[in-house]
């Protein structure tokens, strides 16, 4: 369908004929036509005005933005200037309030989704065998659950925040997902979840990252199931851990995954959480993880070389826990312990947490010689937030 009144509608008569056909008529030409050619046609009259924004099934390519002739080779200001546009595009069809029954996307490698909605908790299925796709992050997305079916060539998953009460994905095909990074502050009707079943047979993964925002743990306890999960593991890394919790849990964790390497963990320790009474309603009570950490049967030994600790204080259940993992790691080499950083709300209501971190060489050798114990042959060497001490 052209879209010049003169040259593609004809005469006003014919313009009027197709004017006297029914939304579902004209909605079903415009279904037939490219996107930004149904848009375009919004602008032939008071009749067809509404009509683009009605349309129950898109399907928008991010080749439709892209210059005319499509320029070779594609620079990425050519790709960020369409995927801008497409962006836009979905923002501009999705805003009204209509049913869409069907939305197929075809866009560049970099996808980001935010407080995105399909529905009350509806669960959204990516099934994309032939996708290039290898990022994909969601922020603040209403789901019930992603169910990633195929995306081959998936390489980066991040998921930041989710509502639902159990596990909040599922991986059926994800053969080269590498890095995969779970940050949410548990609402109070979490229930939690398995991390051995979302990771069930996505063996390629080398780098997780979870992050429960200061909140109580999302994850279930569990012991050798998670062996097969974390067999290839090369980093691991846990924060924003409450203040006041144990870390001793942690060593179930490294137990299941010896071929671990670097390892960091960061304490939650922020003087701008919202008033207690309001935060328990949302989140609950702030309980101790309930790991067994004895219902491993073997006492391997660690592949860990580096050890990262950010929120460090030289408290008895901080020491007690790094003097358990350089017992476990022969081949540690280096342990970099930092300081807690502040963030902006913290410093704008001028609430800074106590930091006990020690900042001159007095409190570091103090810290070394509570780290090191009955151990004083150490090698490891330990650095504190840019200063370093060997041993």
């Amino acid at each position: 369908m052209a879209l010049n009144n003169r040259d593609s509608i004809g005469t006003e008569d014919e313009e009027d004929k197709l004017s006297l056909l029914t939304d579902d008529t004209l909605l079903s030409i415009l279904g037939r036509v490219d996107l930004p050619t149904a848009a375009r046609t919004s602008v032939l009259s008071t009749r067809w005005k509404h009509l683009p924004w009605l349309l129950p099934e898109l399907t928008i390519d991010v080749k439709d933005f892209l210059p005319s002739p499509h320029p070779k080779p594609m620079e990425v200001e050519h790709m960020d200037k369409a995927m801008s546009s497409l962006t836009n595009a979905i923002r501009s069809f999705l805003v009204a309030e209509r049913a869409v029954t069907r939305l197929q996307l075809r866009f560049y490698l970099h996808l980001t989704l935010v407080n995105c909605d399909a529905g009350v908790l509806s669960a959204w299925n990516i099934d994309a065998p032939k996708s290039k796709l290898r990022f994909l992050k969601l922020e603040f997305c209403c789901l019930l659950r992603l169910d990633v079916l195929c995306l081959p060539k998936l390489e980066r998953l991040h998921w930041d925040t989710w509502v639902c009460r159990d596990a909040p994905l599922s991986l059926n095909s994800a053969p080269f997902l590498e890095e995969l990074y779970l940050s949410c502050g548990a609402p109070i009707n979490t229930r939690g979840f398995k991390l051995s079943e979302v990771l069930s047979g996505n063996t390629a993964i080398n780098d997780p990252t979870i992050d429960f925002q200061g909140e109580r743990p999302w994850v279930q306890p569990e012991g050798e199931q998670l062996c097969t999960a974390f067999n290839k593991l090369r980093r691991l890394s846990i924060f924003n851990i409450y203040v006041e919790f144990d870390l001793i849990w942690m060593t179930v964790l490294l137990e299941a995954a010896p071929s671990v390497e670097i390892f960091d963990f960061g304490i939650w320790n922020h003087s701008c959480d919202m008033d207690e009474e309001r935060r328990r309603r949302s989140f609950g009570e702030r309980t101790n993880p309930s790991w067994k950490t004895f219902e491993f049967r073997s006492r391997k030994q660690w592949l860990l070389k580096e050890l990262d600790v950010t929120g460090f204080n030289p408290v008895e259940k901080q020491i007690t826990f790094i003097r358990s993992v350089m017992g476990r790691s022969p081949n540690l080499k280096t342990i970099t312990l930092r300081d807690y950083m502040p963030c902006k709300d913290c410093e704008e209501m001028g609430k800074l947490p106590y930091s006990g971190f020690p900042i001159n060489e007095d409190g570091q050798d103090i810290a070394i010689n509570q780290i090191n114990g009955d151990m004083p042959d150490s090698h490891v060497r330990i650095i504190f937030s840019g200063c370093c001490t060997d041993n």
